[in-house]
């Protein structure tokens, strides 16, 4: 059976909140485990990778106690990392943001944000698909086993980028703006995403971007 990834935003933090060590709202604690216990009521045991951020790392411990996981999770910098290649454009980064983030990502989805303040969407989807080289190297043993079910926990720019580039597809910044919001993505004779129940092949880009040096 294929081995199934799937790339989640973190859940609740507080709003206009985005600095590294803020943690998760009681709400957003609730859902991170709640996700957990319906992935382990269908037999799911998650293996967890996070961004370093506090954020992803408790949602990613809450969805490993409620899933009963018993993999140790681990922390991939890939999956979080902010768009900011140099804080010489720290002020120019902040007052792109002012006009909210769904804005924001709208225009460096577009290729609109200068590539000299922020890293490009291609960039960031490139450092995401890296760290699923952890992937391909395990996938023999895994499918030998059943409901074989990795959880990245990540960002929502980092979730966009990556959706964008497997697929090419016209996409709402605002809809990766939902706490948990998550693609899918299965390995198996082909690279399957799935989003909102929609399915793309995405073999070919996914292997190019993997191959990119």
């Amino acid at each position: 059976m294929p081995v199934r990834v799937s790339i989640r935003r973190h859940s609740n933090r507080p709003k206009e909140a985005h600095a590294k060590e803020v943690n998760l709202t009681y709400w957003g604690k609730v859902k991170s485990f709640l996700i957990g216990v319906s992935l382990g009521i269908h037999g799911i045991n998650p293996k967890i990778y996070t961004s370093p951020f506090n954020r992803t790392q408790e949602t990613g411990r809450l969805i490993a106690r409620g899933s009963g996981s018993k993999y140790a999770q681990r922390t991939r910098k890939e999956l979080g990392f902010t768009l900011l290649r140099s804080t010489e454009f720290a002020e120019q980064y902040k007052s792109l943001l002012r006009d909210g983030e769904d804005m924001f990502l709208a225009k460096w989805l577009a290729n609109q944000v200068n590539p000299k303040i922020c890293f490009t969407p291609h960039e960031v989807a490139l450092r995401v698909v890296r760290t699923m080289k952890i992937i391909p190297k395990g996938v023999k043993r895994l499918s030998r086993m059943k409901n074989v079910d990795i959880e990245g926990i990540s960002h929502a720019p980092h979730i966009l980028a990556l959706f964008y580039e497997l697929t090419q597809k016209p996409v709402e910044a605002k809809d990766f703006l939902k706490f948990n919001q998550a693609i899918k993505i299965e390995f198996g004779e082909k690279v399957i995403l799935t989003h909102r129940d929609r399915r793309y092949d995405v073999t070919k880009k996914f292997n190019a971007l993997l191959q990119e040096k």
